[in-house]
This record gives C-alpha cells, sequence and structure tokens, in this order.
C-alpha cells in the first residue's frame, strides 16, 4: 500500500468483513518472499485486526512459494509481468501484450567486462581483459551453426549478442512461430561448442572489431581517457579488449569461464510479445529439465582497489 492511511483504511475494512462472518488468506510477511524460505518480519495489520474481532488465526507454511509464477500488474498501462524461478535458479520473466505482432526473446547472463578477477573454491583466477566478449562471440556462433542460421533467415528473424560490463545478453526478435524461435536461442546458448581451432579462427574477427572501434575517434578517446584516469578499475580496458589480450585467450580459459559464469543460477530468460504465457512457460520448463541442470557455487568476483591519483596527468593524442 502507497501510505499509512491507505493501510488504516485496509485494516478497517478487513476487520468490518471479518466480522460479518468472511474467511482470509493473509501473508504476515506483506508478500511473497522473493527468492529464499527465509521469514521475513511480519506486518502488524492481520494481528490488529485478529485483537479487534477476536477472530483466531490459523497459521499455514508455504514452502517454495517463490517458484511459483508470480505476477506485477502495471494498472497505468493495463499490463502484467509474470515471474517464476525454476528449481535450478534460472529466473524467468514473460511479458505477454496484445499491444504489438513481434516477439523478443533473451537470455542474459550476469557477468561482463567488469570482472577481471574472482575467487572459486579457495582458488583465484585472472580474467583476460576480453574475454566476456569473446566468450560471447563463440555462443552466438551462427557462422560456425549454417543450419541454424538458414532457419532464423526463413523465419524472417533477427539474433544478434552484445556485451557490457555488467552482463552478456542472447536475443531473437521476430514475428512469427514464437516456440521455434525460442527453441533455436535456447540451443544457441546450451550447445555451444569452444575448441582451440575455432577460438583461434575467431581471433582474426575480433581483432577486425577492434580496430574499429579504433577508427571511430570518439570512442577511441574515451577509451584513453579511462586508461589515462584509473590505474587499476575495471574501466581501462574495453568491452572488446585489445590485439594482445586477444592473442592470449584460450580455448582453455573460455571453457573455463563458461563453467563457473555461465550457471543456471547465474542466467535469467526474458520473452515478450503475443504469446499464451503458460505454453511458453512448459516450453522453458521442458527444454532445461532435460538439461538436468543444477545450482553451482558462484564465483566472488575481486575488485581491486584504487588509489587516489590518476594513472597518467596528461597525455596528447
Amino acid at each position: 500500500l502507497d501510505n499509512n492511511r491507505d493501510k488504516v483504511r485496509a485494516i478497517m475494512d478487513v476487520t468490518r468483513q471479518v466480522k460479518s462472518g468472511r474467511n482470509f488468506l493473509i501473508f504476515p510477511e506483506g508478500g511473497y518472499t522473493d527468492n529464499k524460505n527465509e521469514l521475513q518480519e511480519f506486518q502488524a495489520g492481520c494481528f490488529s485486526c485478529s485483537l479487534q474481532t477476536k477472530t483466531p488465526i490459523v497459521p499455514v507454511a508455504l514452502f517454495d512459494s517463490y517458484k511459483s509464477m508470480n505476477s506485477n500488474t502495471f494498472e497505468r498501462v493495463d499490463e502484467k509481468l509474470y515471474s517464476e524461478v525454476l528449481d535450478n535458479g534460472i529466473r524467468v520473466f514473460l511479458y505477454p501484450t496484445k499491444k504489438t505482432k513481434n516477439f523478443y526473446i533473451s537470455i542474459s547472463v550476469k557477468y561482463g567486462a567488469k570482472v577481471t578477477k574472482y575467487k572459486l573454491n579457495d582458488k583465484v583466477y585472472d580474467i583476460i581483459p576480453g574475454s566476456a566478449h569473446f566468450l560471447e562471440h563463440k555462443v552466438m556462433a551462427l557462422s560456425e551453426n549454417k543450419e541454424i542460421s538458414k532457419r532464423i533467415n526463413e523465419l524472417g528473424s533477427l539474433a544478434n549478442a552484445w556485451t557490457s560490463y555488467e552482463g552478456t545478453n542472447y536475443n531473437i526478435f521476430g514475428s512469427i512461430n514464437i516456440i521455434e524461435n525460442l527453441k533455436i536461442l535456447l540451443d544457441l546458448f546450451y550447445n555451444t561448442d569452444i575448441n582451440e581451432k575455432n577460438v583461434e579462427e575467431e581471433k582474426g574477427i575480433i581483432g577486425e572489431e577492434i580496430d574499429m572501434y579504433k577508427d571511430e575517434i570518439n570512442s577511441y578517446i574515451y577509451s584513453e581517457l579511462y586508461k589515462n584516469l584509473f590505474n587499476k578499475s575495471y574501466v581501462r580496458n574495453t568491452v572488446v579488449g585489445e590485439r594482445s589480450d586477444i592473442e592470449k585467450i584460450t580455448s582453455e580459459s573460455l571453457n573455463r569461464v563458461y563453467s563457473h559464469f555461465y550457471t543456471s543460477n547465474n542466467t535469467f530468460i526474458i520473452v515478450t510479445g503475443d504469446f499464451d504465457k503458460d505454453e511458453i512457460m512448459n516450453v522453458i520448463k521442458d527444454y532445461i529439465g532435460k538439461l538436468n541442470l543444477k545450482p553451482k557455487k558462484l564465483p566472488k568476483v575481486i575488485k581491486e582497489k584504487e588509489p587516489d591519483k590518476v594513472s597518467v596527468a596528461f597525455e596528447e593524442i
């Protein structure tokens, strides 16, 4: 409720209806527990109502209620967002709407270029700059999946991916056969083949992308500015990395990052468009269920402490 006046009004209304003989199901925490089986602080409203009406409270415990599909209503635009956490930790967000004929599907991982060092199981790992972006190329490897690429074109869909400092996103946009498009994106994401041969072949492509960014004067100036401002911060490195960084990346280093960060409990799926929410959720659950994915211990990201001085006070470019 928006304010205390609304809360008082609601309690008074419930109290009147309880006195008339009605029963109520009340969540004393104020709603579903978000993502854990942990009790939150109880709100006083239901207990106040019980005392005023001398009506007993029957306790009921709901376990794993966060795993059921919840919904948030946006009244101003008359839309609903549905969400559910699968048993393996994947969060799914569904936004069905009649306001468009198109759909957009994305799979996102909470791992991006800001991670340069992390600790897992008492071992510390350094990540070569540009690795998150390089991994994006190998997951969304449409040039190596000719049949999938051909089918995407036949459907008139557009598949893409991007990497930022915060995360990595794989998406597909289209207007027909949402279920087939969803399965295609899931296939690309979960059937990744990273080997020494295709990693070496990709280095030339990414090198050209690095050169392209350096040809854009604004992008180049900003990247050089960040290098001069900071000594250890991740922003010293561009998302794509330098050619010297790319040469150090191996299939082994990429597979390790994929194994440690591309976990079910570090991933979320979003589907928007005109579709049946239960049908789409069932497709996702059926596909994911066959993979037998399990939540994993997530790495602890190590942040470098930045000294209170600029790296380079002045430089002419």
